[in-house]
């Protein structure tokens, strides 16, 4: 009974002694932290993965009550080892301040010490290991080849046949010098059509609406708190719109009178037929109120 009581008091001696945690140098942390996921523990219970890339950047990813104490769901930022010491600098987290702490080791567990006395522990969730491609020995003087296997006499073999050959490429003939040109004067005139535009006719207006005694004021603006700068008879013809409308009001000219009235008053004379009519300003009324 004796002897079992020693047998496992050596046992866990030994494994008290194995999970003694370690210091790590600057290589030690080089070789536990580049290329692993480090699972941090908080004071809340709960974990979040950060990534140590072999390339020096580093990654993480929070949330809950975790993401709105660091202030984001993620960051990223970059890592290095000092003075036997892991550093690290996030962009937003830790309000983007340098951080160094030293590291010791047991098993897959890390114990960390901050250098403002701040301490806490991780773990090693995952470790890529970069996987060795298997290279083909070489070939040693003296050994043996691989030997030929021999062709089997009875096996059928295709028979090429030769590509047929190209026909022969066409010789152009000599390029000819072009003709000299003539000069401008030595040319032969060209009869070239003569290309007539139409006439347009401007279209003009009448005065409609407008009783036999009465006639229609020519203002100096397009209101009638304008002043009268001439007038129009009930019957009077060839009224032309020189402008674009303001709203009910349009500028003219009236046998050298210019002014407006209001377009209400105006009916548009019909040209003579087969006369193109040009557009008239009539359609082309500002949105201005």
């Amino acid at each position: 009974m004796l002897r079992h009581v020693i047998a496992i008091g050596c046992i866990l001696a030994g494994t008290a002694a194995s999970a003694e945690p370690v210091r790590l140098s600057n290589q030690g942390i080089k070789d536990t932290v580049a290329g692993s996921i480090l699972h941090i523990d908080t004071p809340l219970g709960t974990k979040f993965p950060v990534r140590y890339s072999d390339d020096g950047t580093l990654t993480g990813r929070a949330g809950g009550m975790v993401a709105n104490y660091l202030g984001a769901r993620s960051d990223s930022g970059r890592w290095w080892v000092s003075k036997k010491r892991l550093c690290h600098k996030w962009k937003r987290w830790f309000g983007a301040k340098l951080q160094c702490m030293r590291l010791r080791k047991a098993g897959r567990r890390i114990l960390w010490r901050r250098d403002d006395g701040k301490t806490g522990t991780a773990t090693i969730a995952s470790r890529s290991t970069p996987v060795a491609k298997a290279e083909s020995p070489p070939f040693a003087l003296g050994s043996a080849k691989p030997e030929k296997k021999p062709s089997d006499p009875n096996r059928f073999s295709p028979i090429r046949r030769a590509a047929p050959a190209a026909p022969p490429r066409a010789v152009p003939p000599p390029l000819t010098a072009p003709p000299p040109r003539l000069a401008r004067a030595n040319r032969p005139s060209e009869a070239r059509p003569v290309i007539e535009e139409p006439s347009y006719v401007e279209p003009s207006f009448r005065v409609a609406g407008v009783e036999a005694y009465d006639v229609l004021n020519i203002r100096k603006g397009p209101s009638t708190d304008y002043a009268v700068v001439g007038a129009i008879p009930p019957n009077g013809r060839g009224v032309r719109i020189v402008g674009a409308c303001v709203t009910y009001w349009c500028p003219i000219n009236h046998r050298g009178t210019n002014g407006w009235v209001s377009r209400i008053y105006l009916a548009e004379e019909m040209p003579a037929p087969g006369s193109p009519v040009r557009a008239s300003n009539w359609f082309r009324t500002s949105q201005a109120r």
